[in-house]
């Protein structure tokens, strides 16, 4: 049976249920509460931010440099988010989300130039969505957020700084030959295979002895679907999953992705990824695997410390045969006393296109901080 059948069915049964429940008032929770004012009275209204800035250096292997910048992990944001009780059993939120400008978020050796370069974001739309959430049927969610599928392949225990090809994004590789610049981005030689962000129907289940199940259609034709797990087994906390999406209906890939992640009770923790992209039209379809170990102990009294090392493997993203490697090593602290963290990590980057072209390594010593409010 085609998933996205059996999304139409799961979501038109769930928004009935959801509709059928008693009407008797809940009060909101407590997480939700000390907002500000809304003039909304009937609901609860929270204002949020994150600031992320980085000092990084980079070598390109032509150009070193450098560099003050937002951070890589995500970018510097603002939110609303609001939720009231519709009845005893389901609780109506919604979730408005900027990127703010300003924030030297592209940074590069101007691709042909050399020279040390970074280009300030605008304000931007991020998204926004509306969810009904029943306590013993799962969330239905409406707008602009992740697919089904979306983290399956990106499952941690370890605090890190960034993922697959964040943190030198937007830098070019160079040859060794002569140093001089490619038109290949580091972001553009990793795929991940996690599903991103768009216009979507998203049903979510609740969870059945740790089993959750995850189902969306989205604006286009793209379906997908994620069966996941969170609990404990033989002593490990344990999380795994495993998506599929289909965008074929608005003439993209398929996608097949999961990952598994455990920790030790010590602090111990490992993970690994696979994922396998089939490209609509081309011969060209992406696999990518990562693989991590970590450990978290709490060796001051400013918070958690996270001491980790991750390996992201990407083939045949942008022709047969090429291959993209990232290993980072870092090190995260987290700030419980104002809920922030700060980190430092050491990345090295190499690619292979399989013609025989010779690309220098590009590495990255990268410092962030981030602040939320």
């Amino acid at each position: 049976m085609e998933i996205k059948t059996v999304l139409k069915s799961s979501v038109a049964a769930g928004a009935l249920m959801a509709l059928a429940a008693p009407m008797t008032f809940a009060p909101v929770s407590s997480a939700e509460a000390g907002g500000p004012k809304s003039a909304n009275s009937k609901v609860t209204t929270t204002l949020g931010g994150r600031l992320h800035r980085a000092i990084m250096h980079v070598d390109d292997g032509a150009s070193d440099g450098m560099f003050n910048t937002d951070g890589q992990s995500a970018n510097s944001e603002v939110w609303l988010t609001g939720s009231g009780a519709l009845t005893e059993s389901i609780t109506v939120g919604g979730k408005l989300r900027w990127d703010i400008g300003k924030n030297q978020g592209s940074c590069s050796f101007g691709s042909t130039t050399g020279d040390d370069t970074c280009a300030a974001g605008g304000f931007a739309s991020k998204n926004e969505s509306i969810y009904f959430k029943h306590k013993s049927m799962g969330t239905l969610t409406i707008g602009d957020q992740g697919e089904a599928g979306a983290g399956a392949p990106n499952l941690d225990y370890a605090s890190k700084l960034n993922d697959a090809g964040a943190t030198a994004g937007g830098f070019n590789f160079t040859t060794s030959a002569t140093g001089a610049f490619t038109t290949i981005t580091v972001g553009a030689v990793f795929d991940d295979t996690d599903p991103g962000t768009t216009n979507a129907i998203r049903y979510d289940s609740p969870s059945f002895g740790g089993m959750g199940l995850a189902l969306s259609y989205a604006q286009g034709g793209s379906s997908s679907g994620k069966l996941s797990y969170a609990g404990t087994l033989s002593g490990l906390s344990v999380k795994a999953a495993i998506q599929h999406t289909n965008a074929e209906g608005n003439g993209d890939d398929v996608t097949t992705s999961g990952g598994i992640a455990v920790k030790h009770a010590s602090g111990l923790n490992a993970r690994l990824s696979y994922g396998k992209t089939d490209t609509s039209g081309s011969e060209v379809d992406a696999q990518y695997q990562a693989y991590g170990i970590g450990y978290a102990g709490k060796f001051n009294s400013l918070g958690q410390t996270d001491v980790y090392a991750v390996k992201h493997e990407t083939e045949d993203s942008r022709a047969d045969g090429d291959e993209a490697d990232e290993i980072t090593v870092g090190i995260v602290q987290a700030l419980d006393s104002i809920g922030a963290k700060m980190g430092l990590s050491y990345t090295q980057v190499s690619y292979d296109d399989g013609a025989g072209t010779d690309y220098n390594d590009i590495d990255v010593i990268y410092f962030e901080t981030s602040f939320n409010f």
